[in-house]
């Protein structure tokens, strides 16, 4: 069992199916086209930080990706996604390389200090992350809504 971590490829049909195994349906619903888009829009914002994991020189299993913002503090790699197919979440040794090489590369190239992402409200993920030094933020919270109900609400709120 090998895996191999390199920037994703140019055809992104076999990382986008490890994308949408990965999170649907706890994240959306994704589908191949929607996921090929991000990948994409991703990829093309920071593209030295869009890693993927090849599995046995064969198959795309995974990958993470972000982009680096100033911040009050020094650099922040924010936005980062991981994403591993479901049939290949269970393999310990391809997240500590992914990630090692991942976080590696933000403070090599960036010189970042600090990082945040959005996970899954799922406590073995969140148990994982605790263990390697990422913990949830008590003070903020992901928060979400649909534009135009948003609008509706402002109009309504502003009378």
């Amino acid at each position: 069992m090998k895996i191999n971590i390199q920037p994703f490829p140019s055809n992104l049909d076999d990382l986008a199916i490890s994308f949408v195994s990965a999170l649907n349906p706890k994240l959306g619903s994704w589908t191949m086209g929607s996921a090929k888009k991000f990948l994409e829009h991703k990829r093309t914002r920071q593209p030295d930080l869009c890693l993927s994991v090849k599995y046995d020189d064969m198959i795309y299993v995974g990958g993470v990706c972000g982009e680096i913002i100033p911040w009050c503090n020094g650099n922040r790699l924010t936005n980062s996604i991981l994403f591993i197919h479901k049939d290949y979440q269970n393999k310990n040794f391809i997240l500590p390389k992914l990630l090692s090489l991942y976080f590696e590369s933000a403070i090599k190239n960036y010189e970042c200090k600090t990082m945040d992402s959005i996970a899954f409200n799922d406590e073995s993920l969140l148990g994982l992350y605790r263990k390697i030094g990422i913990t949830p933020d008590a003070g903020n919270v992901v928060v979400i809504g649909e534009i135009k109900d948003i609008i509706a609400n402002l109009n309504k709120y502003s009378r």
